[in-house]
């Protein structure tokens, strides 16, 4: 994963020396700014006509993403989106490798670019999840491995710890069994019976995932109603809070549907909010300052300076899943984020609307989500039984 400044890539983003460090401090704010002003963001960075909760960077955006999907949601399923990746082998006949020669060669040489990335320690964690001898150096027996879990948990199958298999192989904060375990327990425990107003019914949403974050070392976040947005909730990072459509929760929260929809969208939402402190914690790590992280990710001061209170040890698997986040939206990935959302506005379609969904950050916080909705529905038909 590159770091691009601008659309040139200048270094590796994974491997800084001091130089590049003291070089990117210097020109990280203006490659920013100059992309954020055209940074087609998703849902969690739409912009709201209300002043109070408006996410523009610069008045204008050519692309807005598209309403909030859930499976079983206001008359459908959504259909989920099928991550692939280019050459996806099936078995391999006479044999249990996923990944033919080649296929593995490329994902050996994924890892040969950015060796300091995989230390021993890290890659013998990596095989000890995937249940082979721990060497802590990477080998086709390891790729072939990675295949595997990849095809096991429906990622992308190619071997390689990209954006799609890192948050989920190397899995922290929310999107940990205990976290889901945690957030399940807590949405079960609301009686919303007892809050009769819209107001009453946000702040119970809003206590259920700051009691999450807080958990996992995330700032907490504030509720903002905004009857105009199309999701029943939405991240909004600039401002630090929780967007709620107003009409939305007012008029879904009588069935436990409109329940289970909503708090599918704060768990989701949640994600995100954990998702951009991940990636300022990351650049904290690298060196940058609370006032270069505000201006930069243009998230408030007092949020940007938590983050340099708690970054991330460079090299780690936060660091390396925050990392691939910060290149999908803000670096090499751009163009292409961009070029997405654009095709949904211009034709949304199942097939635009999956290959938003497919964003790495997009892909991530969904899977969160569906978890959690996996995870209460078996609870219900338990509890059933």
């Amino acid at each position: 994963m590159k770091c691009h400044i601008g659309n040139t890539p200048n270094f590796a983003l994974r491997n800084q020396s001091s130089i590049c460090i003291l070089h990117y401090q210097s020109t990280l704010e203006t490659s920013f700014i100059m992309n954020l002003e055209t940074h087609q963001s998703t849902e969690h960075k739409q912009s709201s006509m209300q002043s109070e909760g408006m996410d523009q960077f610069s008045g204008q955006r050519s692309a807005s993403p598209p309403p909030f999907q859930f499976k079983n949601f206001e008359g459908g399923e959504s259909t989920e989106a099928v991550k692939t990746d280019a050459g996806t082998p099936v078995l391999a006949e006479g044999g249990g490798d996923l990944l033919t020669d080649e296929q593995a060669n490329a994902a050996l040489a994924f890892y040969a670019q950015f060796p300091e990335d995989y230390p021993a320690d890290l890659v013998k964690r990596l095989q000890g999840k995937l249940g082979i001898v721990a060497t802590g150096t990477i080998d086709k027996e390891t790729v072939q491995a990675l295949a595997g879990y990849q095809k096991a948990n429906d990622l992308p199958i190619n071997g390689k710890l990209d954006a799609y298999t890192l948050p989920k192989i190397f899995a922290f904060g929310l999107a940990t069994p205990e976290s889901q375990e945690s957030f399940l327990k807590g949405y079960l425990g609301i009686d919303f019976s007892t809050h009769t107003t819209t107001i009453e019914k946000m702040s119970a949403f809003t206590q259920l995932m700051n009691d999450q974050l807080r958990a996992v070392g995330v700032p907490p976040v504030k509720a903002l109603g905004d009857p105009a947005q199309k999701d029943p909730a939405q991240f909004r990072f600039r401002k630090w809070k929780i967007a709620f459509n107003t009409d939305y929760v007012a008029n879904h929260t009588d069935d436990q549907k409109g329940l289970d929809n909503i708090a599918n969208a704060c768990i989701h939402e949640a994600r995100h909010a954990e998702q951009t402190f991940s990636m300022a914690r990351r650049w904290a790590g690298l060196g940058l300052d609370a006032t270069q992280l505000s201006n930069s990710l243009r998230i408030p001061l007092e949020i940007a300076e938590k983050a340099v209170a708690s970054p991330f040890k460079d090299h780690s698997e936060q660091a390396l899943v925050a990392g691939e986040w910060w290149d999908s939206e803000y670096g090499s990935g751009l163009s292409s984020r961009k070029k997405i959302l654009s095709n949904y506005n211009e034709n949304p379609t199942t097939e635009n609307y999956n290959a938003i969904r497919s964003l790495p950050e997009e892909a991530d916080a969904y899977r969160v989500g569906d978890e959690f909705s996996s995870a209460l529905g078996d609870h219900r038909s338990k509890t059933e039984k």
